[in-house]
């Protein structure tokens, strides 16, 4: 696992509890919502990132802010109400994309 608290949360989340899933033979889904994305994110083509965003509603959509900052901020986790997976083959996401985001689990919407 990764030494920053941000990161080693997200590793935990992607890979951790799909080994724990495979192993004890249950399945823990993930609640995941579309929103559309207020600003750019931009990425490293070849590497598989994790954005954490804030969401709120803006006329009946939902909209997702990125968090941006050091993965040894763990105040992005807690202002943070899921995440956003950027694809290895992508060079980022675009503004008013819409995302999947993957809701952390004491969030319900």
């Amino acid at each position: 696992m990764p030494g920053h608290p941000a990161s080693a949360f997200t590793i935990f989340r992607v890979i951790g509890k799909a080994l724990i899933e495979r192993l004890s033979g249950t399945s823990f889904p993930d609640t995941i919502v579309q929103a559309k994305l207020s600003v750019n994110i931009p990425s490293n083509h070849g590497r598989e990132e994790y954005m954490p965003v804030k969401l709120r509603k803006e006329n009946e959509t939902l909209i997702a802010d990125p968090l941006f900052g050091k993965s040894g901020l763990i105040s992005l986790l807690s202002m943070a109400d899921g995440y956003v997976r950027i694809k290895r083959e992508s060079e980022g996401l675009t503004r008013d994309a819409w995302v999947d985001v993957t809701l952390f689990d004491e969030v319900k919407r």
